[in-house]
């Protein structure tokens, strides 16, 4: 019984030992077989995924196919537009050509031609530069004709003054105080100052029609001072224009003056001086007419420098310093409108050259003129 028992605990231990050990195989079977599955899944998932890429490539790929197949249809009808503008341009190259034949027999017609017309010109021009020869050595005749009639215009117009002037050549030393521009306000200022020291001056008027200033004509020549003959408008660039619009400039003021005062003046001072950049063009022929009517002009060797802005103290100086040793002295100042400090100046200048030995007088017809040379 015992051994029964034995054998069959035995067994049973067995049996419990085989069952666990198929347990264990059973277990480890289901493990290793979800393994598998799970790789299997795994690679399926895997598998899966790159199919689902490789379609999506292939669509992709589809799609390029059909971009290029599209494109390649675009191209082909391209390639057939383009074979057929060739077809066209061959034709268009052919009547061109055509064309170009045809110019080309024209332009050696036109050739031919232009060389007959150059030909033509270069005669044509050699005739032209002839008869502009002839033209200019016309008009150099028709100058010198115009000249000679200039000429005989004023020889033939009878001289203002017959005589000729004679020049008296005084002793000692003398100054000529010439005073230009005026009448203005300043005209009376500087006779009084002249009356006061007995001294006769020279004045160059110009035209003036204001009530206040025309009776200075009158007092010039009452108080035994010479009245000149300067300019009507002195506009540089109207007087000098041309030798008829300084005659027309010269007769208004000389009439003028003979008009208000009786005096018919000899005496003649140029506008900016008888050598200018003003009278270049008609001062030879100014100087002409004034010889022949015995008018005699008057420019200066010695100047106080009011034609510009000058203190009278540098006016003063202008005169007495540079007179030098001079034997006579004919002096530029202005008793224009502006000119205070020329009035101001003008009695220290007369005491200071009588100091120096000076006698003053007026210009007149004996007083050998300063004219500037040219």
């Amino acid at each position: 019984m015992n051994k029964k028992v034995i054998i069959l605990t035995s067994l049973t231990i067995t049996l419990v030992a085989i069952a666990v050990v198929l347990i264990g195989v059973t277990q480890y079977m289901r493990y290793t077989y979800k393994q598998e599955v799970f790789a299997i899944e795994s690679a399926s998932e895997k598998k899966r995924t790159e199919i689902q890429l490789l379609d999506e490539s292939h669509n992709e790929l589809n799609a390029k196919i059909a971009e290029q197949e599209s494109t390649l249809a675009q191209l082909w009808t391209t390639i057939e537009e383009e074979e057929q503008q060739i077809v066209e341009m061959q034709a268009d190259s052919e009547y061109l050509a055509t064309v170009v034949t045809e110019h080309e027999a024209k332009f050696a017609t036109y050739k031919t031609t232009n060389e007959a017309l150059a030909l033509s010109v270069s005669e044509l021009t050699a005739t032209k530069q002839e008869k502009r020869s002839a033209v200019a050595e016309i008009g150099e005749q028709c100058n010198a004709l115009q000249t000679e009639i200039d000429t005989l215009e004023v020889t033939l117009e009878k001289p203002r003054f017959p005589q000729n002037p004679v020049f008296v050549n005084p002793d000692g030393k003398i100054a000529y105080l010439t005073f230009d521009d005026g009448p203005s306000k300043y005209t009376p200022m500087v006779l009084d100052i002249l009356k006061q020291y007995n001294i006769k001056a020279t004045f160059f008027v110009t035209y003036k029609t204001s009530a206040s200033l025309i009776p200075y004509y009158a007092r010039i020549v009452e108080e035994g001072h010479t009245i000149a003959i300067h300019t009507a408008s002195h506009d540089y660039k109207k007087i000098y224009a041309s030798f008829d619009a300084w005659k027309e400039d010269y007769e208004k003021i000389w009439n003028y003056v003979y008009e208000l005062t009786g005096v018919k003046s000899q005496l003649y001072r140029f506008p900016g001086g008888s050598v200018s950049g003003y009278n270049e063009k008609v001062r030879d022929k100014i100087r002409e007419y004034l010889n022949y009517q015995n008018v005699i002009f008057y420019d200066w060797n010695v100047v106080n420098g009011d034609g510009g802005n000058v203190s009278a103290d540098e006016a003063y100086h202008n005169v007495v310093d540079n007179i030098g040793s001079r034997q006579k002295a004919i002096i530029l100042m202005h008793d224009a409108t502006g000119k205070q400090t020329t009035v101001d100046s003008l009695p220290e200048i007369i005491e200071t050259l009588l100091e120096k030995g000076y006698q003053f007088d007026k210009l007149d017809a004996t007083v050998k003129p300063i004219q500037m040379s040219w």
